[in-house]
């Protein structure tokens, strides 16, 4: 009985918790321009893009590539999302959001150079948004 009863919280908390989690837009999100508070920026000079450069990407990505996670970044935890073209050509721009850390469930993020990447698919790539301790006044 107490093994079927810790079986079954097991089971809900995992299901809590994926259910949580978020993943980069998918290439249907980017066409059909839901990226609600995703942000595109210039994968060289990370600015974020003008109009023209937005359309160009919508218009021409193709497959998702890669996340990738800086805990300590200026941009406070950014999940950055990076796409290919139908040539195989990396974009020459990526969708980030801020406050989110990798998703603890999977084992599909590694370190690299510093950051947390996941190249394992889209699907697979989830994370989760970081929620803030409640702040106390001062007196």
């Amino acid at each position: 009985m107490i093994r079927n009863l810790i079986w079954t919280m097991m089971f809900f908390m995992l299901f809590f918790q994926l259910s949580l989690a978020e993943t980069c837009p998918s290439i249907r999100d980017i066409k059909n321009g839901r990226l609600h508070a995703w942000q595109l920026y210039d994968s060289d000079n990370h600015k974020q893009l003008n109009v023209i450069h937005m359309t160009q990407f919508k218009k021409y990505a193709q497959q998702f590539t890669l996340a990738e996670w800086q805990e300590n970044d200026i941009k406070h935890n950014t999940i950055r999302c990076y796409y290919r073209d139908l040539n195989g050509s990396e974009a020459t721009a990526y969708l980030a959001r801020n406050d989110f850390y990798p998703n603890s469930t999977n084992e599909t993020w590694y370190v690299v150079s510093g950051s947390m990447h996941c190249a394992a698919g889209r699907e697979q790539c989830s994370f989760q948004q970081k929620t803030s301790p409640p702040q106390l006044a001062k007196k």
